[in-house]
């Protein structure tokens, strides 16, 4: 839950609600055209970054409902309309990366004595920790 109070009771109060409450995922901004049409549009560093698995399912969401997606990088300056195929290309890029990590982390691991790897999973949890607690606005 987020660290601001009031989205906090927000979100509990939805909860409450039955309601499914969430920030993560969804684009990074509402933009209406001089036409006053609606878009969503998600910036991404470079052309070539995926969208994480918590956004692809927010996109699909949207243009289930018709909502039109983009996605924006500083490398082309050009909007990307998206679309489910689109996404799925991302689907697939986020599942090779995983499978990709989890053989590294595999072979990794099959190289260090069990007084590493108790360290490696004690310095990766503090990490994630630290990462929680840090204020957000």
């Amino acid at each position: 839950m987020s660290s601001n109070v009031a989205e906090a009771a927000f979100g509990e109060w939805a909860q409450a609600k039955g309601w499914h409450a969430t920030k993560k995922g969804y684009p990074d901004f509402i933009c209406l055209t001089e036409h006053g049409e609606l878009s969503l549009v998600e910036v991404k560093p470079h052309r070539s970054t995926p969208l994480d698995p918590a956004q692809i399912k927010a996109i699909r969401l949207l243009l289930g409902y018709g909502v039109p997606c983009f996605r924006w990088s500083p490398d082309d300056s050009a909007l990307q309309r998206m679309t489910p195929v689109s996404v799925a290309a991302d689907v697939s890029e986020v599942a090779t990366a995983a499978s990709l990590g989890q053989r590294g982390g595999q072979s990794r691991a099959a190289h260090l004595t069990p007084e590493q790897r108790s360290e490696a999973a004690r310095s990766a949890a503090k990490a994630r920790w630290d990462k929680r607690e840090k204020p957000r606005d």
